[in-house]
C-alpha cells in the first residue's frame, strides 16, 4: 500500500456525491469517483506514487513543473496533459511558473510548486 501524505492532497466526491472528503494517495480509487489528487511540490518518491496509481511515466509527471517546458495540450494513452504558466508574485515582481494538468475521465491531477 503507498502511504505518501506529505504534498499530496486527494479529494474524492462521496457516491451519493453529497461530500467531498480527503484521502490518502493510497486510499485514492482511480477512476472510481470524481476525485482532484494535488501535487504542490512533490518530491520524487510523491511522483513515483502518482506513476504507479496513474500508469503515466514518472518523467511525463516530472516534466510538468520543468520550467524550461513550454505550454502545451496534448492527448495521451488514456488521458489529456495540459501545461500552463501560472502567474505568482514574489518579493513585489511578477513571476510565472509551469502546472500541470493531467485529465482523466473522473480524476484531475494537478502538479505544481508555487503557489
Amino acid at each position: 500500500m503507498i502511504n505518501i501524505n506529505l504534498m499530496i492532497t486527494v479529494w474524492e466526491l462521496s457516491a451519493s456525491k453529497k461530500e467531498v472528503s480527503t484521502v490518502t494517495i493510497g486510499q485514492w480509487g482511480i477512476g472510481k469517483s470524481l476525485t482532484w489528487v494535488d501535487c504542490f511540490e512533490p518530491s520524487s518518491v510523491e511522483l513515483e506514487a502518482v506513476s504507479r496509481r496513474t500508469g503515466i511515466d514518472i518523467s511525463i509527471l516530472s516534466e510538468s513543473i520543468d520550467p524550461s517546458k513550454r505550454p502545451h495540450v496534448a492527448t495521451l494513452d488514456g488521458y489529456s496533459r495540459i501545461i500552463f504558466r501560472a502567474l505568482y508574485e514574489e518579493e513585489g515582481k511578477l513571476h510565472t511558473a509551469p502546472v500541470g494538468i493531467f485529465l482523466f475521465k473522473k480524476d484531475i491531477i494537478t502538479i505544481h510548486d508555487k503557489h
